[in-house]
């Protein structure tokens, strides 16, 4: 398993899932190029809109990769999650703690980048995964 990645600002909006989302594609560079984004729920994604734009977004929640930069992403949720698929790096982007331990779960993957708000990643799971949390930029 991968390194465990946070970037955790007081509220994560869009500027921030767009910086960490390139901070991801970056990531997955380094391996085969693929990168899974995962959210709670597909559906009600549509602040994604603003991160990939609404082509790509519609594409994404058909089930179709969109590629960008040369790294293959998927969208992904709680409900269509797979533990024994293989993950090169994973995104998730506001994710619940269930989300979270279903990520975990995943028996091959490479690095796991969390975007969320601060308040809403107790401290015991950041210490208990040895989180490298991410700092935002001047």
């Amino acid at each position: 398993m991968g390194p465990v990645i946070a970037f955790l600002p007081e509220h994560a909006d869009e500027i921030h899932i767009r910086s960490t989302l390139h901070f991801a594609i970056e990531e997955a560079k380094k391996s085969k190029n693929r990168l899974t984004v995962y959210v709670n729920v597909k559906s009600s994604s549509s602040f994604l809109e603003g991160v990939f734009g609404r082509e790509d977004l519609s594409r994404l929640h058909r089930n179709q990769s969109v590629v960008i930069n040369g790294v293959k992403i998927t969208l992904e949720s709680k409900a269509t999650l797979a533990p024994y698929t293989a993950h090169d790096v994973i995104l998730a982007i506001h994710a619940s703690p269930t989300l979270c331990a279903g990520i975990d779960g995943i028996k091959e993957r490479g690095s796991f980048i969390l975007v969320a708000d601060k308040a809403d990643v107790p401290d015991e799971w950041i210490n208990s995964h040895q989180v490298r949390l991410l700092k935002a930029e001047e």
